[in-house]
C-alpha cells in the first residue's frame, strides 16, 4: 500500500501538536494532539456517530497562518509575538494543494469556503463512530513530520 505522504494529491496540511519521544505526534482527544475532541471538534448523534457537518480536526495550509498565540515561543524570530507552548511543534503531512481531496483512508480535507482558505478540517468521508474516526486519524501518525522553517 502506498504511503499517504508520498501521493502528490494528498493535501499538504499543518497542525500544532505535542511530540512523542519517537518524533511523531502524540495521539489523543485534545487541541494539541493528533485527534479530535468529541462535542467540541465534531458533533455526534445519539449513537456517537460523527455527523458530516464540515467539522473535524483543524488544520492550516501553512504553519505561519496559525494564531500567533499558539505558535511556540521558540519561533518568535519567525512569527512576531509568538507565545505558544514550546511543548508543541508545527507538524506537516501531505504534499498537494490545500483543496478538498482525500487525505487518507476514510479521511478528507475540507478547506473553509473562499478563494484562499486559511483553515480547514480533516473529516471522515462517511458517518462513522467517533472511535473509528479517531483510529483513522491516528493511523496517519507516521505521515506527519516537524516543519518549522
Amino acid at each position: 500500500m502506498e504511503s499517504t505522504d508520498s501521493r502528490p494529491t494528498t493535501p499538504k496540511v499543518y497542525r500544532l501538536m505535542k511530540r512523542d519521544a519517537d518524533g511523531f505526534p502524540t495521539t489523543g482527544a485534545s487541541a494539541s494532539t493528533l485527534g479530535v475532541r468529541p462535542h467540541a471538534d465534531v458533533h455526534l448523534d445519539a449513537n456517537d456517530e460523527v455527523l458530516l457537518d464540515v467539522c473535524g480536526m483543524s488544520v492550516v495550509p501553512r504553519w505561519r497562518l496559525m494564531l500567533f498565540t499558539r505558535v511556540p515561543k521558540r519561533l518568535i524570530a519567525l512569527v512576531p509575538g509568538a507565545r505558544g507552548s514550546d511543548k508543541e511543534y508545527c507538524f506537516c503531512a501531505g504534499a498537494g494543494g490545500f483543496v478538498r481531496a482525500g487525505f487518507a483512508d476514510g479521511l478528507e480535507l475540507i478547506p473553509d469556503p473562499g478563494d484562499a482558505p486559511a483553515h480547514g478540517v480533516i473529516a471522515p468521508t462517511e458517518s462513522v463512530h467517533v472511535d473509528a474516526f479517531q483510529s483513522a486519524l491516528w493511523a496517519t501518525r507516521e505521515s506527519w513530520f516537524v516543519d518549522e522553517s
